[in-house]
């Protein structure tokens, strides 16, 4: 079973050049046996995904003009969708905690993927 997610997370974008670190801005996580924990909260954006380095999507706009690459910055379209494993219905305040595996999309066609969930000592079975 997936592990949950943790302040730290690795990610990475189908279409970056270099992972990223989940950050976990007060108010959207909780904190579970001394670890900061993600939830699925819908208002994802550069606060909580950084940079992926640079974006090599043909839709983005420095590559439509014909360059090879152009900066990354996530513009997230929805909420985080559950990984395809089966996962354990932990709630974070409102919200249910984020799994390893979880993906969400950017406008130009990245998926987002928690490759690392960071969460030692916090599978849940």
């Amino acid at each position: 079973m997936p592990g949950m997610v943790c302040m730290g997370a690795e990610m990475r974008c189908s279409f970056g050049a270099a992972p990223c670190r989940l950050v976990l801005p007060p108010g959207s996580s909780t904190v579970f046996s001394g670890v900061t924990m993600a939830a699925t909260v819908k208002n994802i954006g550069p606060a909580n995904i950084p940079t992926f380095g640079t974006c090599s999507s043909p839709t983005h706009p420095a590559v439509m003009g014909g360059a090879p690459s152009g900066p990354c910055k996530p513009v997230i379209t929805g909420s985080w969708l559950p990984p395809p494993a089966p996962v354990a219905t932990v709630m974070i305040g409102d919200a249910v905690a984020l799994h390893e595996g979880s993906v969400c999309l950017c406008q130009f066609g990245g998926q987002i993927s928690i490759t690392n969930g960071n969460s030692v000592g916090t599978e849940v079975n």
